[in-house]
């Protein structure tokens, strides 16, 4: 929550809940509380609308992890490549490009002062480990995918929630159109960087655009489509 005061932190901690507070002081996710709690208010809402759970970039592994837990009848499906991250593209503006470049030269810096996830050869097993530690593993319910979402992300399932977390305009593209066919009514889609960088947003709004049935929320700096065909 870097830029936030520190009483802001202490308030926003005090009205998180013990989970989301267990989660950021495990350092598993860099969401701030807003976000987290963004995230407990769409899984509250989607409780009485049939489908699955879905996290396209999971990092460490720490908003899937709440949701999954939240949502303790759902399959959890979560995505992600567990390594470097691809780059940007050309529909991704220059603070994105910046971006990539301090995480490609390996100058990026992670939670606490730890090493950056992108940079721990490790990850999915680790991550894997952090569902298993939080009462969650994978298994029957808990599936993690490996790759590029272009070669894993195929739903076949009714999908409820789904969290995209992946920055760039091409990633996010592809997420919203591969799950979009597959979204219950009642659905939300929530994208966590729309705010942050101009692809995402730049994806989001075409895709809004094009596709009738989607009803848009803001909350704690998340886009939020509510999916309502026929509406």
């Amino acid at each position: 929550m870097g830029g936030v005061p520190v009483v802001m932190q202490v308030l926003q901690a005090v009205a998180a809940n013990p989970l989301q507070r267990r989660i950021r002081r495990d350092k598993l996710t860099y969401l701030g509380y807003q976000k987290l709690r963004s995230l407990s208010r769409a899984a509250e809402a989607v409780r009485e609308v049939p489908g699955c759970v879905i996290e396209c970039g999971l990092a460490l592994g720490g908003s899937g992890i709440m949701l999954a837990t939240e949502l303790p009848d759902r399959p959890f499906h979560g995505y992600d490549v567990f390594a470097m991250i691809p780059p940007p593209g050309p529909n991704d503006p220059a603070k994105a490009h910046d971006r990539y470049e301090v995480i490609a030269s390996g100058r990026s810096e992670g939670l606490g002062g730890e090493t950056y996830y992108g940079y721990v050869d490790d990850l999915f097993d680790r991550v894997s480990d952090s569902f298993a530690r939080y009462g969650v593993p994978t298994g029957d319910r808990i599936h993690l995918h490996k790759g590029l979402f272009e070669d894993t992300l195929d739903p076949q399932w009714p999908v409820a929630l789904a969290h995209i977390d992946c920055d760039w305009y091409d990633p996010v593209k592809l997420c919203l159109e591969r799950l979009t066919p597959w979204l219950s009514p009642g659905a939300r889609v929530i994208l966590d960087d729309y705010s942050d960088y101009g692809g995402a947003k730049k994806a989001t709004d075409e895709h809004v655009a094009a596709h009738s049935g989607f009803s848009v929320e803001r909350d704690a700096g998340h886009r939020v489509l509510v999916y309502k065909p026929g509406a």
